[in-house]
């Protein structure tokens, strides 16, 4: 059982919802099994949209694997922009005594410049200072800014945080904008005991969490006139995925880290972010998304709790415009959560649920995420073990795919840092 100071804090003041506002409570939205509509089924994963069969990994890698990446892009995500832009990195803190020298903490500051504008993103990252070798990390995009994971009043606030907080959808998120606030559920401590690094940014400086016609965040530098012009350019999820991956052109550079031990994990729709980014970018050595619902790893076309309707309707800036054209209309869907899950083959897959998360679906997430095995038994990978939900609290570790379905709602908490810390050793054998 990992330590956590914050325990009783958590007991005293859980929070249920990490979201911006809660949405759960929509007239006609589905919880109740009995009401799922006859839909159709998730199609052969190892069929081609024209039919061909798919026998071998080359054919996977590609025929079968490219077409996903491609309808995804075109019909949900968006395209994310191949162009590589200008970035500098500048060290602006360093503090090799963090956690009463257990670790060194480096704030980095990412500045990104093309078409003549720029955009500042602050990087919070932490290495134990024990070890012989390079660390594995987990990298992570968090909700309420860097200080809200530490109370410690040398990390720095993001100015993006302090501009846009009081806008939209900011406006219920106030007290999590405090230092510390998020501290309990963030077990770092126990992550530098485990050997482990971190690595994090507010998702918010690479793309404000509300539609404002992409004038602000990493679309502005890409589009001269600063808006989206097409059906399919990228959203906010196609954006953070993004910075998923810019944080690993960091870490690349980074002596203490070790590359190839990256654990890419997300929450709710940054948990979609997560699987997007490693489905686009394979340097991501596990990944983990959490409570990630409808655009993640929950079969969509289940039309339970979260649906393309009630996203598109509440966040019309997370997905591309093309999206909208399935708003009550997700069986005409081409593709479906299962193929989105299936790119993250042949590499470590943890999926993480939760028995009051009904909004993102548990059954529809293990769907997504059982559907998607062909593709790592094409690797050669051992088939999940289990047919069907597991019992409440249990862990699968010790598998390719890793899974565990928990009492509790729609958040990170510190038993599903437990298993996400058991799976990345078990996988990094450490």
């Amino acid at each position: 059982m990992l330590k956590n100071p914050f325990f009783i804090l958590f007991l005293l003041f859980s929070i249920s919802s990490i979201t911006a506002q809660d949405p759960t409570n929509i007239p006609g939205t589905i919880y109740s099994e009995e009401l799922v509509p006859p839909y159709t089924p998730p199609r052969d994963i190892l069929t081609t949209f024209a039919g061909q069969k798919i026998k071998t990994t080359k054919e996977w890698e590609t025929i079968r694997r490219p077409e996903i990446i491609k309808v995804l892009s075109t019909e949900m995500y968006g395209f994310t922009p191949q162009e590589k832009i200008p970035v500098s990195y500048r060290l602006v803190e360093i503090n090799k005594n963090a956690f009463n020298g257990k670790a060194t903490r480096k704030q980095i500051e990412m500045t990104f410049s093309n078409n003549g504008k720029s955009l500042k993103v602050q990087l919070l990252l932490y290495s134990p200072n024990n070890k012989k070798k390079p660390a594995p990390v987990f990298e992570i995009l968090n909700f309420c800014g860097n200080q809200s994971l530490d109370y410690d009043s040398a990390i720095v606030i993001s100015k993006t945080l302090t501009e846009e907080f009081e806008k939209t959808v900011y406006k219920k998120r106030i007290a999590r904008t405090e230092r510390g606030a998020d501290a309990y559920l963030y077990p770092l401590e126990e992550m530098i005991d485990h050997g482990i690094g971190f690595a994090t940014a507010w998702y918010g400086d690479f793309d404000p969490d509300y539609y404002d016609g992409f004038h602000n965040g990493i679309h502005n530098l890409f589009l001269k006139d600063g808006e989206n012009q097409g059906n399919n350019d990228w959203g906010s999820i196609g954006a953070w995925a993004w910075g998923l991956s810019r944080i690993m052109d960091y870490i690349e550079t980074d002596k203490d880290f070790d590359a190839k031990k990256v654990a890419v994990i997300g929450h709710s729709r940054n948990a979609k972010a997560t699987l997007w980014a490693s489905a686009q970018d394979q340097r991501f050595a596990i990944t983990i998304p959490n409570n990630s619902g409808c655009g993640g790893a929950a079969l969509m076309k289940r039309i339970y709790g979260e649906t393309a309707s009630s996203i598109n309707k509440l966040f019309p800036h997370w997905f591309c415009e093309n999206f909208k054209k399935y708003n009550n209309n997700e069986d005409s869907l081409t593709t479906d959560a299962h193929e989105l899950v299936a790119l993250v083959a042949p590499r470590p897959l943890y999926v993480g649920s939760a028995k009051y998360d009904q909004w993102a679906d548990p059954k529809g997430e293990f769907i997504g995420m059982y559907e998607a095995q062909p593709i790592w038994e094409l690797y050669g990978k051992k088939r999940f073990a289990y047919d069907q939900m597991t019992p409440l609290g249990f862990k699968v570790i010790k598998s390719q795919i890793g899974y565990h379905y928990r009492e509790g709602k729609h958040d990170l908490l510190i038993c599903d840092w437990e298993a996400y810390i058991a799976f990345l050793e078990y996988h990094f054998k450490m």
